[in-house]
């Protein structure tokens, strides 16, 4: 489909809007994006994440990343658990560190699989979008799986 539509769209647009640097200069390597007629404009971040950070102490919680969307295809979460564990066994000190995932949708190859999640990996199901706040303040990190490239995690 965006090799139909594409062509028709660069022809057309007065600008273009890339979420990142990176996606910018894909436009004007691959697409042939004159680099003037694109803007980039960043994501934006809901007011219900600029909660203050809650009271506890951090030696107190296991530290832990926190990665959105469920275990889907789509998103590579299969490759973000083999990275977090391959990440997780260099070291003894990450040891204590966890990789929670939130969201419903289970990829049905993983599903069938039937393997149990590795050590430190957890499921939290579906977490409403008022509630996702409260399981920001003491993330090491936000795993944003479908843009991972690379290896994943780095200390």
């Amino acid at each position: 489909m965006y090799q139909a539509l594409f062509p028709w769209v660069r022809r057309r647009a007065d600008r273009f809007i890339a979420v990142s640097r990176y996606t910018a200069d894909d436009l004007v390597r691959r697409a042939g994006i004159a680099a003037s007629k694109i803007d980039v404009v960043y994501h934006g971040l809901d007011p219900a994440f600029r909660r203050p950070v809650m009271n506890e102490s951090a030696a107190s919680v296991t530290p832990y990343f926190l990665a959105v969307g469920g275990v889907s295809a789509r998103k590579n979460t299969r490759r973000l658990i083999e990275a977090f564990t391959r990440w997780r066994a260099r070291g003894a000190h990450r040891s204590r560190t966890k990789l929670r995932i939130t969201g419903t949708s289970l990829d049905r190859a993983f599903a069938q699989a039937g393997a149990a999640l590795p050590d430190g990996v957890s499921l939290l199901g579906y977490v409403a979008k008022a509630e996702l706040p409260d399981c920001m303040p003491m993330q090491l990190g936000f795993c944003i799986p479908g843009s991972m490239r690379g290896s994943g995690f780095r200390s």
